[in-house]
């Protein structure tokens, strides 16, 4: 297809001779939007004027609304590329994107892990931190006046070296 080939009505500056993957220039979302079907392409890139961000279609069938595009960062704030290993959290490291194998979670195993120190920060509410067992059972926590809270579980346990438990109003430290 021919640049000559885009309709005069759908109001669209082409910014380089380029074949029509190249960028498309437009005013604003509203125009984005209205991309005809015969257009319209995953993988299409937009520049939108008012706002100077670069998106691509990424879903043909919502070309209409936002949810069919993707906004690319152009500001130089981030490359949109993930950095780290496999694994590694990202985080805002003063403006860029930081990542570090002392700050890591595992999505197959659901294990968060932090290596050095961890600090929590209370608040007004009862309860500061919290760790549960299944949805409902608080196996242990700290109320909002730094008090430790062993929950109550209902048997008796397996003595384990340096364990420590409370059931049923007793209270068992494994040797």
């Amino acid at each position: 297809m021919s640049i000559t080939s885009i309709p005069v009505s759908f109001n669209l500056k082409v910014n380089s001779t380029a074949p029509l993957d190249a960028k498309f220039l437009v005013a604003d979302a509203n125009e984005r939007f209205f991309f005809a079907p015969g257009l319209a392409y995953e993988g299409l890139l937009v520049y939108q004027q008012d706002t100077s961000e670069l998106y691509v279609l990424e879903d043909k069938s919502n070309i209409g609304n936002s949810n069919g595009w993707r906004n690319i960062e152009t500001g130089g704030t981030g490359s949109g590329e993930p950095t780290g290993s496999n694994t590694e959290i990202q985080f805002n490291d003063n403006g860029n994107f930081g990542a570090s194998p002392r700050l890591t979670f595992g999505q197959t195993t659901g294990l968060l892990r932090v290596s050095g120190s961890f600090e929590i920060t209370g608040s007004a509410a009862s309860d500061s931190f919290i760790i549960k067992s299944g949805s409902n059972f608080n196996a242990f926590k700290v109320n909002n006046e730094g008090v430790s809270v062993l929950g109550n579980f209902q048997y008796t346990p397996t003595a384990q070296d340096g364990g420590i438990m409370y059931s049923s109003s007793n209270l068992y430290v494994g040797s």
